[in-house]
């Protein structure tokens, strides 16, 4: 089974910094092929070039209706990834990846941003409950 890390958290909250960490860490270790799948752009952007240069592939995906099993199985299919890391739309049903891939497989990563965190618990605490429930491992920023 290849491994999943899948990064979730609201706008802002620093997903991409600690998935491009955890890539760059990962890539200096072993060199594993990796897909990047990125659901989501925030103010940071991936330097493509830097990644493709170290056996990353990044793919992106815009609509919540694409996170589906044929359209993702198409990536990998054409990626033959090795890891697979996904940046994950805060706002979209965390639910959908673990239908297209096995739950053993999958290593969820919450990044919460302390700045704005009391914001999202008044106004979306049944969606932060969930989204704190479901993940493996939750990273308090900022």
């Amino acid at each position: 089974m290849v491994p999943v890390y899948i990064f979730t958290g609201f706008i802002e909250a620093g997903k991409t910094t600690a998935a491009r960490e955890l890539i760059l860490s990962m890539q200096q270790a072993d060199y594993k092929k990796t897909l990047l799948i990125v659901c989501e752009q925030g103010e940071e952007d991936y330097d493509c070039q830097e990644l493709e240069d170290i056996g990353v592939t990044i793919k992106y995906i815009e609509n919540e209706s694409d996170m589906e099993d044929d359209q993702v199985g198409y990536l990998v299919s054409e990626v033959r990834p090795e890891r697979i890391i996904v940046e994950y739309n805060g706002m979209w049903n965390i639910d959908r990846p673990k239908v297209i891939w096995d739950p053993e497989q999958i290593l969820e990563i919450m990044i919460i941003d302390t700045s704005s965190f009391d914001m999202y618990l008044s106004n979306l605490k049944v969606m932060i409950a969930d989204k704190i429930r479901s993940a493996d491992l939750i990273i308090f920023g900022r």
